[in-house]
């Protein structure tokens, strides 16, 4: 049997059933965790849809099955303008990962690495240097998965919408300089 391949493309309107099954999946994780997190209805479908529309949405998709999704943004983050008790290790451009989840059924199957790397990979391609993310305080499996995925931790951010802290991370990327060439933003779908 050969082992399964991994797409991960930009999301379509009609991903959007399926992106919200993904965070209602991981609000009852979180909820069941007792993690308060994701509890209050967010991510709503207006805001998926959005992301689909401005064109941040990812899904990680095999076989027909979107098993994982994830948001990359490299328009700056508002929410990371204010960092307490320590500081981002660069002020220039950077891109901000959110809203990662993975299908239940394929927990520990390295979904989330897959996502990130072709996440990076994008921001690379854009000459982006500087990847960030946020987790809540409790949400310690994140955490753990941000560090080995080295990502440091660089402080404490609040969300705008509620005023919710959030530990703050940062990674930053190696790629190779080329004469300012700029790899194609829209070819971004690819096996992993």
């Amino acid at each position: 049997m050969r082992p399964a391949e991994y797409t991960l493309r930009r999301s379509r309107e009609e991903d959007i059933p399926a992106i919200l099954r993904l965070y209602h999946q991981a609000q009852d994780y979180f909820k069941q965790e007792g993690i308060d997190q994701w509890q209050d209805g967010y991510p709503e479908e207006f805001v998926v849809r959005d992301d689909v529309i401005k064109g941040y949405s990812h899904v990680l998709e095999t076989e027909g099955r979107i098993v994982g999704t994830a948001i990359l943004t490299c328009d700056g983050e508002p929410d990371y303008d204010v960092i307490e008790g320590g500081s981002w290790s660069s002020a220039e451009p950077f891109a901000a990962i959110h809203r990662v989840a993975v299908d239940n059924e394929c927990k520990g199957c390295g979904l989330a690495g897959r996502i990130f790397q072709g996440l990076e990979e994008q921001a690379a391609g854009k000459r982006v240097a500087w990847v960030r993310i946020d987790t809540h305080e409790d949400n310690r499996s994140m955490q753990r998965f941000l560090e080995k995925q080295g990502y440091g931790r660089r402080g404490v951010i609040h969300l705008r919408r509620d005023g919710a802290p959030r530990i703050a991370f940062e990674k930053h990327l190696q790629f190779q300089k080329s004469g300012g060439e700029e790899q194609d933003e829209g070819i971004i779908a690819e096996t992993l």
